[in-house]
């Protein structure tokens, strides 16, 4: 079992399944290599390198998270609620978000090149500068 020492956040292994704590939020991440190097030092912050390529964070709650500049090459995201979510210059290439809440959140300038975004919500986004180069986009809500 590993506890980060920080007042707002624990990160334990339990069953086989890391689960990363906040004041806000509880994440559950499904492998440990994926949280390896995380640190989250406060509850609106997810990493202090937001460095989380190949992550899986599928059905996670990360909604109004700040991960502007996040690195999530290839992570999955399917069926994660991101909706507030900050991601402006965000990396998200080939990643996985279909059936993804992104409602109302911030994609200015992300790069989403070959992802998967089938089914996803992006009613109210900001898709500003976003590059979809090749993304799946089907059935996805641009509302």
């Amino acid at each position: 079992m590993y506890t980060q020492p920080l007042s707002s956040l624990a990160v334990s292994n339990q069953a086989g399944t890391l689960v990363a704590r906040s004041k806000k939020k509880v994440v559950k991440l499904a492998d440990e290599s994926t949280v390896a190097t995380i640190l989250l030092w406060d509850a609106n912050t997810l990493t202090s390198e937001k460095f989380l390529k190949r992550a899986n964070l599928s059905g996670a709650d990360l909604s109004d998270a700040d991960l502007c500049g996040a690195f999530l090459d290839r992570a999955n995201l399917s069926n994660a609620n991101l909706s507030g979510a900050f991601l402006r210059g965000a990396t998200l290439s080939s990643a996985n978000l279909s059936g993804a809440n992104l409602s109302v959140a911030d994609l200015s300038d992300a790069i989403l090149d070959n992802a998967v975004l089938s089914g996803a919500n992006l009613s109210s986004a900001s898709l500003s500068a976003a590059d979809f180069t090749e993304a799946d986009l089907t059935e996805a809500d641009l509302s």
